[in-house]
């Protein structure tokens, strides 16, 4: 990164260590003088107020739709609305420009890519839901999220190991003149500070600061290291001083993300192979069991025997001379154990699964409960 010492980022100065409130500080009144600056700058474009505004208003009007779709029984919409701000965060982050692809190599690149799968991942199965069932749906949204979100992290630990070696090629001897300090809030708020480095290199005079932020920078002031840059880039740079087991926290990360990797593939396999439409779990969108040909074959007990299904509501129900009875509409008169019969409720509509060789009554399941998602006609016989 070139030397900006305007940049609203960071407080540069010949102090190797710095704490926390005093870093915020420190910006916080750098951030106040930039501002005035900018102001009293005619050639300056600030941002308008209401540009700020609008996106906040944006902000809390997703999180109310998201809410609402939620409250109104349509969860797949509320998540459909959240894959969709990662899809535009990826899509935002990788590089659009020459310049900008050269500066943060292919790893920002490969960065937007996962953060777009990570919200593909939660959208496509929330839009197929009708399709493909709710189970194997959230299934499929776990598969994903578990499978991009590991790469994500794996690829980031494989970069910091290997940059040095990848990015950053040549060689150049530069003589450390002060610090970067910034608050990092992951995990807590700290201070991380990175070296400024004065170097040559075909014939230009450059000023930089180093690429890897640390809890405590390596070189000392006016001390002359070896760093390295990007060829494409001069003035971006890297240094790390030589210390024993310097990457075992990013192999610690590799591997424990490559878990995450494994566990998504492990779940999308069983998400598209897998019996996840089991009857008695499987849920469409509006989270009635899905009703399908090879549950009700099931019941019969082979898939030669011809049936058919209807749909009938509950018109009246009685007790006569101790039997009870249930009417359905088309004129259906039924009689049914006690502990059935109680189960009926008025007004309700229920499937009737018949074997239409003998007649045979298989099922009745209760349309609030049940959707049949079959391939035979349904008659439709409610009144």
């Amino acid at each position: 990164m070139l030397y900006d010492p305007d940049n609203p980022e960071y407080i540069f100065n010949e102090e190797k260590y710095m704490d926390v409130s005093g870093v915020v500080t420190q910006l916080s009144e750098k951030r106040r003088r930039l501002l005035e600056k900018k102001r009293d700058d005619p050639d300056v474009r600030i941002t308008p107020v209401w540009v700020s505004v609008l996106v906040v208003i944006v902000f809390i009007g997703l999180i109310i739709v998201m809410a609402t779709a939620v409250n109104t029984g349509h969860p797949a919409v509320a998540a459909c609305i959240f894959g969709g701000i990662f899809v535009v965060g990826g899509i935002a982050v990788m590089p659009k420009t020459r310049n900008a692809r050269e500066l943060y190599g292919v790893k920002r690149l490969i960065n937007g890519i996962i953060i777009t799968l990570i919200g593909l991942s939660v959208c496509v199965p929330m839009l197929l839901i009708k399709h493909i069932g709710n189970d194997r749906a959230f299934l499929i949204l776990a598969a994903g999220m578990f499978a991009s979100c590991g790469l994500l992290f794996f690829i980031q630990a494989l970069f910091n190991i290997f940059s040095t070696s990848s990015r950053y090629g040549i060689p150049v001897e530069a003589r450390c003149t002060g610090y970067a300090h910034m608050v990092v809030n992951n995990r807590g708020s700290h201070v991380e500070s990175a070296e400024v480095f004065e170097y040559d290199y075909e014939g230009e005079r450059y000023e930089s600061v180093n690429g890897a932020f640390r809890h405590a920078a390596d070189a000392e002031i006016g001390e002359t290291v070896t760093i390295r840059l990007n060829p494409r880039v001069p003035y971006d740079i890297f240094y790390e001083a030589p210390r024993k087991g310097r990457n075992s926290d990013y192999i610690v990360m590799a591997a424990f993300s490559s878990i995450f990797v494994i566990v998504g593939i492990i779940l999308g396999i069983f998400a598209i192979n897998g019996d996840v439409e089991n009857k008695a779990q499987s849920r469409n969108a509006n989270g009635k069991h899905i009703l399908t040909d090879a549950a009700i074959e099931e019941k019969i007990g082979d898939s030669e025997t011809p049936w058919n299904i209807s749909l009938r509501t509950v018109e009246d129900k009685y007790e006569d001379d101790g039997i009870y009875y249930v009417r359905f509409s088309g004129d259906l008169l039924n009689s049914a154990a006690k502990d059935l019969w109680d189960k009926f409720e008025l007004n309700d509509s229920y499937y009737f699964i018949r074997n239409t060789a003998t007649e045979e009554l298989i099922a009745v399941v209760n349309d609030k409960e049940w959707d049949y998602r079959g391939s035979h006609p349904l008659s439709d016989l409610r009144e």
